[in-house]
């Protein structure tokens, strides 16, 4: 296990804002959020950021600094929340997405925006 001084800064900079974005989530979503990882984190996220979407209530606004840096998250999971949470302008890197959740998450938040603007 020789890691290098730039492979050991990389894992540094990864685990700090992995930790930061569950550190985000929490404070966005309160105690109702539970889970260990950013997998089941950003699941038990997403299902709570849905149920807020259907029921037409608002969640705190997202850090968007914070989501940026793990908008490449190698965890479709962790993407599909980003996508969800992050505003339309900010998604332009997650449109090629090869996961189709991603997709979907943003092709229902176009679908929503446009809902609105005919009400």
């Amino acid at each position: 296990m020789n890691l290098r001084l730039n492979e050991l800064k990389s894992v540094v900079r990864q685990t700090k804002d992995e930790l930061a974005f569950c550190n985000e989530m929490k404070r966005i979503f309160g105690p109702a959020l539970t889970g260990r990882g950013m997998s089941a984190l950003s699941r038990n996220a997403s299902y709570l950021a849905e149920v807020a979407r259907l029921e037409r209530t608002q969640i705190p606004e997202p850090k968007i600094h914070i989501l940026m840096k793990c908008i490449k998250h190698e965890d479709p999971e962790v993407r599909r929340l980003i996508a969800r949470l992050l505003p339309e302008r900010f998604t332009r890197e997650l449109v090629d997405d090869a996961d189709d959740g991603v997709q979907l998450v943003l092709e229902r938040k176009l679908l929503d925006e446009d809902k609105e603007k005919k009400v």
